[in-house]
């Protein structure tokens, strides 16, 4: 995930701030959400009621973070409103596609069943509300409130081709979503400068390697969920690290000057409008950001989506600038929630611990426009089972999704203009770990990917199984996925000997300023967990992984 993090990246309490950074006062319509530049609580308080009124609420528990979720009235929704506004209702939810039959079972551990908070009260929803997060008063406070986010964010836009004031590493060619920017060129063209890169170890199918061409309706995985060491690195972005998986359209993505102050001002890089050359990406990750005080950071359910190369940034269930049709600085979010889901976006998971049996999340995404024209937008189940009270095995949601990304999603913003990705299929798919490094004083991350490990295998790396492709039909199919070896201009020591890694110094870091050194891996040889494990990968790693094939530098 890339400049799609860096509204959200700060840490667990910032996480649905990233819309307040550039609103405009709330009007009588709660849809109208906003602040100025300097918030007043009674601003704060505006903001926080777009989301849903006070007064929606029916019910509320805290998760397994002592989080705050409120039930809500399934009407309440933005989304639901937004369509409501506009004469629309709802789509109703698609069957499920069938899982493969082979497929091993995912124990479900991080379901909201009715299982008491720390307060006694029941971890469940009434029957027609819907569980839903949103930032509270005194988590803006403890954050800086506004001001301390309109601050200048400088991306210079990097390219492997790059020349002049601009000659360093950036973009694959080949790959989406992993890339390096500098705060200030490198003052040799080869050197590390100050500042960030989004790092993978992924497998990819991007219809121009050995592993065909889609379209691709739909897909599916099933990965550990672990508590990871995320460098708790101060500064305007925060660190994060995440397991997901990615279903895209297109190719441009921006590499700009990023300014909050002034995003009109800048210009979208991508010819979004008419070539369609634009990516639009549907993204589902279990991501860990910056570790606390108290210890490794819980890690959380996140949906992420962008219309326009990564220009705007939108998360499922936060109110972002931009989103779902809005223009800016006015925001959106068109995600709906569906009645009787348990797990949602922003949800605290339940981790498991390496050498220990894997807690797993599985996730399940189809665009169900050519199968079920009435009801288009991609929708997501969380397939799998958990212990009734009877002790017995339940399935998770039934066969109901946790709910929808309706098709105003990828309207480019400021127009009524449908991409790609709106009713139509994916073209290039994406599964693995990414690591959002800011270097830290200077050095490469010791932030973990994974399991925080690079061998072992089972029970001890990270993995996805069962990586699927969904045909319009709803048909299964494995995925067959390519693992490319990093040129030169994404790995800086031209290491490049471990396929599926992405980012500078990424397949090995030099001690850094935390005294540590280290690398991240894709693992294609251990052996699968059990039997019936469909297309798998083993990733991750942090201080201590080396797996170069040359040896391991002093």
């Amino acid at each position: 995930m890339r400049e799609k993090y860096a509204r959200f990246l700060l840490a667990v309490f910032t996480c649905f701030l990233t819309g307040f950074l550039a609103t405009t006062a709330r009007a009588a319509d709660p849809l109208d959400a906003g602040a100025p530049s300097d918030a007043s609580a009674g601003e704060i308080d505006a903001y926080i009621q777009s989301y849903y009124l006070d007064s929606d609420i029916q019910y509320s528990f805290q998760d397994i973070a002592n989080r705050r979720v409120d039930c809500i009235d399934y009407n309440a929704q933005w989304a639901v409103r937004h369509l409501a506004s506009a004469g629309k209702l709802p789509p109703t939810p698609p069957p499920q596609p069938s899982l493969p039959a082979n497929m091993p079972p995912v124990l479900v551990q991080s379901a909201f069943h009715g299982e008491p908070d720390q307060n006694g009260n029941p971890r469940q929803c009434p029957p027609g509300t819907v569980p839903k997060y949103r930032p509270s008063a005194a988590e803006i406070t403890a954050a800086g409130g506004l001001a301390g986010y309109f601050q200048k964010h400088s991306q210079r836009p990097q390219s492997c081709n790059g020349s002049g004031s601009n000659p360093g590493p950036g973009q694959t060619t080949f790959e989406n979503d992993c890339y390096y920017y500098a705060a200030a060129p490198p003052s040799d063209g080869v050197g590390i400068a100050t500042g960030a890169s989004f790092e993978h170890a992924v497998g990819i199918n991007n219809g121009h390697g050995d592993a065909g061409v889609g379209p691709y309706w739909g897909m599916s995985g099933v990965t550990p969920v672990y508590s990871l060491y995320v460098n708790p690195n101060v500064n305007i972005w925060g660190e994060h690290a995440d397991d997901q998986i990615w279903l895209q359209t297109g190719t441009c993505e921006n590499w700009f000057t990023y300014n909050y102050d002034d995003y009109l001002g800048i210009g979208n890089e991508c010819d979004a409008y008419s070539g369609g050359d634009a990516v639009q990406s549907f993204e589902i990750a279990e991501v860990s950001f910056a570790t606390t005080e108290s210890g490794n950071a819980i890690p959380q359910l996140w949906i992420f989506y962008t219309p326009d190369g990564y220009y705007t940034g939108c998360t499922a269930g936060s109110l972002d600038p931009g989103c779902c049709g809005e223009t800016y600085p006015n925001t959106g979010d068109c995600w709906i929630t569906a009645v009787g889901a348990n797990i949602v976006p922003g949800q605290s998971l339940v981790p498991g611990y390496a050498g220990d049996p894997p807690v797993e999340l599985g996730v399940q995404a189809w665009q169900a426009a050519y199968k079920e024209p009435s009801e288009p937008g991609w929708w997501v189940w969380v397939p799998g089972q958990y212990y009734g009270s009877d002790g017995g095995l339940v399935d998770n949601n039934g066969s109901s999704p946790i709910g929808h990304l309706s098709p105003e999603a990828y309207v480019y913003p400021g127009t009524v203009d449908e991409g790609p990705m709106a009713e139509g299929a994916a073209t290039y798919i994406q599964a693995g770990g990414e690591v959002f490094d800011t270097w830290p004083d200077g050095g490469h991350t010791n932030t973990e990917m994974g399991a925080g490990n690079g061998s072992g295998g089972y029970k001890y790396e990270a993995y996805f199984r069962d990586v699927c492709t969904i045909s319009d039909e709803g048909a299964y199919s494995n995925a067959v996925l390519d693992y490319y070896y990093a040129n030169e201009c994404e790995d800086y020591e031209d290491y490049g000997d471990i396929r599926g890694v992405c980012g500078p110094q990424s397949e090995y870091w030099p001690t850094n300023a935390n005294g540590n050194w280290g690398g991240y891996t894709v693992d294609l040889s251990s052996a699968a967990g059990g039997s019936g494990w469909n297309t798998y990968f083993y990733f991750g790693g942090g201080t201590g992984t080396c797996n170069l094939v040359g040896g391991c530098p002093p």
